[in-house]
């Protein structure tokens, strides 16, 4: 018999240095800070089916901020070697995002593949009030762009969790990004600090 989860989190992205590309400027700032919420069924050990609804404000801080509505669905393959939990996650995203300038809400699709692993840091499970590591690598490409193939995004990610307890945790970490931003090749590479707050309420 499956389990049935849902959960709330709260996240936020911070662009850690500044930088410029071209006529564009980066500066280091809050980029996003997000509300979330998910369900999820986990179908004996080694799967989870999950969707889940992501709203986002983009420059919270800037005095003009903008939203982003985000449902999405996902299915997690999960397999264990001791206390190494291995992950291949694959999910769909819907996004409307809106425009700064015209207030309008744009309309795109986006998948994701993504491999990770986490693990306590001490003992072979993970308790409460102790800590982990979450690893992680993710490609993304986004099928409603004229050149899907060719404007794909990688992200790296580390994480340091803390298990609160066994509804609470907090994970504050780094993720690297890069993708193309012109016909040229011209890369944008991105070093961002992220910090996730998680409430479990239900299995």
């Amino acid at each position: 018999m499956g389990e049935i989860e849902y959960a709330l989190s709260s996240a936020s992205e911070i662009n850690t240095l500044s930088k410029s590309l071209g006529e564009r400027t980066f500066p280091a700032e809050v980029l996003t800070l997000d509300l979330s919420a998910l369900l999820s069924y986990n179908s004996g050990p080694n799967l989870n089916l999950a969707g889940g609804f992501l709203y986002r404000f983009r420059d919270p801080f800037s005095g003009s901020p903008t939203a982003e509505i985000r449902p999405w669905q996902q299915i997690t393959f999960i397999s264990r070697l001791q206390k190494f939990r291995l992950r291949n996650r694959f999910r769909v995203e819907q996004r409307w995002r809106e425009s700064s300038s015209t207030g309008e809400f744009a309309f795109d699709v986006r998948l994701r593949y993504r491999l990770s692993v986490d693990f306590p840091l001490s003992g072979e499970r993970l308790d409460d009030k102790e800590f982990y590591i979450n690893l992680s690598n993710a490609v993304l490409i986004m099928p409603t762009l004229d050149r899907p193939l060719y404007f794909w995004d990688y992200r790296a990610s580390a994480g340091l969790g803390y298990r609160i307890n066994d509804r609470q945790r907090l994970e504050p970490g780094l993720e690297f990004r890069t993708r193309r931003i012109s016909d040229s090749g011209d890369r944008r590479h991105f070093l961002f600090f992220r910090l996730q707050y998680i409430t479990q309420f239900g299995k």
